[in-house]
């Protein structure tokens, strides 16, 4: 809704597009968009407006399973579909980056991209609906910001510096939302248009909180929350885990056990980030050992003392967290 023009081949059968049964080759939407952008700046000038900015939104689907193109095959691999989706994917973007910088608007222009999930295809296609891996749950976000859009000093290094840290799904709404109001969510500290965006008012609902990536400082020891979302309505798998910046504390339930994974039926796992995930043949997974079990206590401990900017009292004891706790020896165990 809102949005002016909306060009999709599932449901525009007049679109000058090839299409095959998996969709479109993401470039197809670039030429759409130039043509979109010309008459916007046309109706701009009519309207005595030159100054109005533009908003889009592209959903790239090649680099989506079954990562399908016009010109992919379905006898090869599936990580040798990735890999041709992820470079559609790449060209795409130098694409688009280098038609916004030739006709001059790529310095007034915040461009945001996000993944709803990784995935793992060079050991099992499909493996997101399966478990969760180091892969799956650390997906890739970017942001284009250019400096001099900036409204506040220090928000560049800020930007910069949250990157490093521990950043969660939610966090990209109360950022975009501060974007558009000109760097800050909330008019005379009150968030009166958007109430689901105050961390406080969410947490007091029982959410888990997103912030504003470029007004506040990420702590060191940030723990997040993740669920499946097969988890919520399927009580055949059950895929839970808590995370720190290098480590995810990762529960999984399920009727079958995930050999390519080394996953069983009923087991708890420790997964590693960082150096870790730049092998994507590696598990990167571990069993929990007494050290790591010290290390999430640590970790629980510290979501608990959280204010409700980040997280409200019934998450700090929600059932996720309780069954955690339960797994690291009790509340007994947490109190040493």
């Amino acid at each position: 809704g809102g949005m002016d023009r909306v060009e999709d081949a599932s449901v525009n059968p007049n679109l000058e597009i090839d299409i095959n049964d998996q969709g479109t080759s993401d470039g197809q939407m670039l030429p759409l968009f130039e043509e979109w952008l010309e008459e916007f700046d046309r109706l701009k000038e009519e309207e005595g407006s030159p100054s109005k900015p533009f908003y889009a939104q592209f959903y790239n689907f090649n680099n989506h399973y079954p990562y399908l193109d016009d010109h992919s095959d379905f006898s090869r691999l599936h990580g040798d579909n990735y890999i041709t989706s992820m470079k559609d994917t790449d060209r795409f973007l130098e694409d688009l980056f280098e038609f916004l910088s030739s006709t001059g608007r790529l310095e007034n222009t915040i461009i945001v991209g996000s993944s709803d999930h990784g995935e793992d295809p060079f050991k099992k296609p499909l493996a997101r609906t399966k478990v969760l891996t180091s892969h799956i749950l650390h997906s890739v976000g970017y942001v284009y910001y250019p400096r001099h859009l900036m409204t506040h000093e220090g928000m560049e290094e800020r930007l910069r510096r949250n990157t490093q840290m521990m950043t969660h799904t939610l966090d990209i709404f109360p950022t975009l939302l501060s974007i558009v109001h000109g760097g800050n969510v909330a008019t005379d500290g009150e968030y009166h248009d958007h109430p689901m965006s105050d961390p406080n008012t969410a947490a007091d609902e029982g959410c888990i909180a997103g912030i504003d990536l470029a007004a506040v400082d990420i702590p060191e020891d940030r723990v997040t929350i993740a669920m499946n979302l097969v988890s919520g309505v399927s009580r055949s798998l059950t895929l839970w885990a808590i995370s720190t910046k290098d480590f995810t504390l990762y529960h999984r339930t399920g009727r079958t056990e995930v050999y390519p994974l080394q996953q069983g039926r009923d087991n708890d796992y420790v997964l590693e980030f960082g150096s870790c995930t730049k092998d994507v043949m590696k598990l990167c997974m571990t069993d929990l050992s007494e050290e790591k079990e010290e290390y999430f206590r640590r970790a629980i401990t510290s979501l608990r003392s959280y204010g409700s900017s980040f997280v409200g009292e019934s998450v700090k004891t929600s059932k996720i967290v309780r069954f955690f706790v339960n797994i690291l020896g009790g509340e007994s165990a947490m109190e040493q």
